[in-house]
């Protein structure tokens, strides 16, 4: 930067003539914030205490300058080996691969795979690197398309296994951000268990079976039968049978799952933000979120509170761990019924406690999961909560929860869920009662199945929450059809019911919409799961613990809207059971 009488000329911006009177002005209010190239890249060598986030956006304003200045880093790196590794506060190299990855600069490319080959082999990526970052986001964003590169790391027995599974991961990535399409990455994995790799075991062969069965297995499954069969694999790792459920599940599903897991590095500063092995101040803290999630693990049905208590304390640093939890539970489902984990089910409360938006999609996908899976591994959270749990962390995308209410391939109870949903965004401000009667009434006249249907008894008991005036004639037409779903021989929910909230008038049946505590958002994981069957049996022989105390009352909970019983035809054991206690017959009456 050169300062003259009248002119200033700023390095990356051109000459700005000025007058004497207004230059000092400008210094203040612009150059006394300016950060040249070498006061940038002075930032970015040394670890800190926090992101250098001036120096990363001054770097990203000065694009052009600094690239030159940052693939002389990696180039320095890849050349000095020994320096990184005796420097761990160094930095420098890290950054610059993340901006120039950023930048997409393909002169990046192969610099990048020399320096991870190269320190693979001199065990520095684990003694200066022992989080590997995000290497897959870094060499997909950075080859243009071009997997050459990316390929020759996976078949080079040389290179140290971690490289080589972040190799193909960077194929998945170019799968999910639309480089490369699906069918040409299985190929060439075909092609790795056929004749590329060597045929001896190995952490790479798990890690390959692994990626294949995130993109769908189906052409591969008789090559990775045989990889076992050759015991190539090691199942502690990746079990066989999770590959059988893979494709037991619909292609389209699988693949809509690699967005969360694989993505392109578009912003430096947010993707090493979160980053909870960077810096000092939060190495403490991931520590804490660690044991946390220890305590989480059940003990003889005690109920975990001070974990919980600390869950929320550690919000920020547990959030992208529960955010996981919800991840694993939809991919391994059908593995799960036969453990004690109860982790996505603290994640459920606990994400739907902090109105965490990120979770609204993950938990949708979790719960449409065909037949009874999601029920039988969250128990009577379907028909006791969800409905809020969706409200809570409900990020203003309709179309997921109309999904699961018109989709009859979805389990019924947890269309009923998604039903409710819109009933307690009503009751919380988040969405007018019109627009949410509107779409009511749609599929009253045309978005339903056109017969007897468990999902119309449902839709009648939102209408009634609601005050059902726009709907009364439409209502009644499906009583006309008898497409209500009869229970032991009466209806789930009767006409006469429909005819009483009417009578009452629209502002006394908003009144309590109100006071419902089933139309309450989640705002206590403690108080909300502390009274659950599965820790009471354990707390009889325990001190009494007074329990949490919140900061609004609890509403009282309304008396379950079901029938009286009557002869008639037999109860499925996943309908409610007839005794009134809004719980499914299995876990009732019938368990």
């Amino acid at each position: 930067m050169q300062l003259r009488a009248g002119t200033i000329n700023l390095q990356g911006f051109g000459n700005f003539v000025l007058e004497r009177s207004t230059l000092k002005v400008f210094y203040f209010i612009f150059l006394k914030n300016y950060m040249n190239i070498p006061d940038i890249l002075a930032q970015l060598k040394t670890m800190g205490a926090t992101l250098p986030e001036d120096a990363l956006k001054a770097a990203v304003e000065q694009r052009e300058q600094m690239t030159p200045e940052l693939l002389q880093l990696i180039e320095h790196a890849k050349e000095n080996p020994d320096f990184i590794r005796d420097n761990p506060d160094y930095m420098g190299y890290v950054y610059a691969m993340y901006l120039l990855a950023q930048f997409r600069e393909k002169r990046a490319y192969p610099l990048i795979v020399d320096f991870i080959s190269s320190i693979a082999s001199e065990d520095i990526l684990f003694d200066a690197m022992d989080n590997p970052y995000k290497i897959e986001g870094i060499l997909a964003s950075v080859c243009g398309g071009d997997d050459s590169l990316i390929k020759s790391l996976i078949e080079n027995e040389a290179v140290c296994h971690l490289v080589r599974d972040k190799a193909m991961a960077a194929l998945m990535t170019l799968v999910t951000c639309g480089e490369k399409p699906r069918e040409e990455v299985i190929a060439y994995f075909q092609t790795l268990f056929r004749d590329k790799l060597k045929r001896a075991k190995s952490i790479v062969w798990s890690d390959l079976v692994i990626y294949s069965r995130e993109l769908y297995p189906q052409e591969l499954f008789e090559d990775i039968k045989q990889a076992y069969a050759d015991k190539l694999v090691d199942p502690r790792l990746i079990p066989f049978e999770h590959v059988e459920h893979q494709l037991a599940v619909s292609q389209e599903r699988v693949l809509k799952r690699l967005p969360n897991k694989y993505s392109l590095v578009n912003d430096t500063f947010a993707e090493l933000k979160n980053d909870t092995h960077f810096f000092y101040d939060s190495i403490e803290q991931d520590e804490q979120v660690t044991h946390v999630v220890i305590d989480l693990i059940p003990k003889k049905g005690q109920f975990p509170r001070e974990a919980l208590i600390r869950a929320v304390k550690l919000r920020e640093h547990m959030t992208p761990r529960l955010l996981g939890f919800i991840e694993y539970a939809e991919e391994y489902a059908r593995d799960m019924e036969e453990t004690m984990s109860m982790l996505h089910l603290y994640a459920l409360y606990l994400l739907a406690q902090f109105r965490e938006k990120r979770a609204y999609p993950l938990i949708v996908n979790f719960f449409s999961l065909p037949g009874e899976i999601s029920l039988d591994i969250t128990g009577d959270v379907v028909t006791e909560d969800l409905h809020r749990i969706l409200a809570s962390v409900y990020d203003g995308n309709d179309a997921l929860l109309k999904n699961l209410i018109e989709d009859v391939t979805i389990n019924q109870y947890v269309r009923d869920a998604a039903l409710r949903t819109f009933v307690v965004l009503v009751a919380n401000g988040k969405k007018s009662r019109e627009e949410v009667m509107a779409y009511f009434q749609s599929l009253f006249r045309d978005k339903l199945e056109r017969k007897e249907s468990y999902i119309w008894g449902a839709l009648i008991v939102c209408c009634i929450d609601l005050y059902p005036e726009e709907v009364y004639e439409d209502i009644q037409q499906v009583y006309a059809n008898d497409w209500v779903e009869r229970i032991l021989g009466g209806f789930f929910v009767g006409f006469d019911e429909v005819k009483e909230v009417h009578q009452l008038g629209k502002e006394k049946a908003l009144t309590l919409l109100q006071e419902n505590h089933y139309c309450t958002l989640i705002d206590d994981t403690v108080l909300e799961m502390q009274d659950w069957a599965s820790f009471k049996e354990a707390s009889k022989s325990q001190k009494k613990i007074e329990p949490a105390k919140s900061h609004k009352p609890k509403k009282q909970k309304p008396a379950p809207r079901y029938v009286k019983p009557r002869e008639g035809k037999k109860i499925g054991r996943n309908e409610p059971c007839s005794c009134g206690s809004g719980k499914k017959y299995k876990k009732c009456c019938g368990a």
